[in-house]
Formats: structure tokens, C-alpha cells, sequence
């Protein structure tokens, strides 16, 4: 899990995690393997990845990882669905929004 989340930087220019953004990552990934997993595969054949991962929506009721879908956002982790659409993770670490 940790040679994940030191693929996965907001900010390029230092090479650790602050603790706060490191909670956030470990309660996006915990609870489901496939989440994991998808974004392992996605940056192993994906280069650039670790980046366009933070342009993906935040969850409204877990802050997990959510995808789009019919024209919302869908948590796979908890199976919300939102009909409008949710900030994105940058905005939700660069804000300090997580628990």
C-alpha cells in the first residue's frame, strides 16, 4: 500500500505526504481491492496517471474515489450515486475537506 501512495504525489516537488493527506489516501483505498487495484493497473500502464488521477470526483457521503457515470458521479465504494457533480481530489487535498 505505501510504494502506492508514493506513486500517487499532489505535489511533485516533495517526496512524502503531509499525515493528513496520507489518512486521506489510506481511507480512499481501504475497504476495496478493486479501487486499489484499478489504479495500480492504471499507473503501471499509464505513466501519467498518477496525475490525472486527481481529476477524478470525490464522493459526497465516504470522500472516496468516484467515477462518472449517467451524467453523475458513482462511488463504487459505497454505491452512492449523485445527480450533480462533486469537486475534484486536488481541490478536496488542496482545500484540507477531508476528515
Amino acid at each position: 500500500m505505501s510504494q502506492l501512495l508514493h506513486r500517487v504525489m499532489f505535489d511533485t516537488k516533495t517526496t512524502q505526504f503531509d499525515p493528513a493527506e496520507e489518512r486521506y489516501w489510506l481511507n480512499a483505498l481501504k475497504g476495496d481491492p478493486i479501487i486499489g487495484e484499478y489504479i495500480r493497473n492504471q499507473i503501471r500502464n499509464n505513466p501519467t496517471y498518477n496525475r490525472e488521477i486527481f481529476d477524478h470526483p470525490v464522493c459526497a457521503k465516504c470522500e472516496k474515489l468516484s467515477f462518472h457515470h449517467n451524467g453523475g458521479v458513482m462511488c463504487p465504494s459505497c454505491n452512492h450515486w449523485s445527480p450533480e457533480k462533486t469537486h475534484k481530489i486536488k481541490t478536496h487535498i488542496a482545500g484540507g475537506y477531508y476528515r
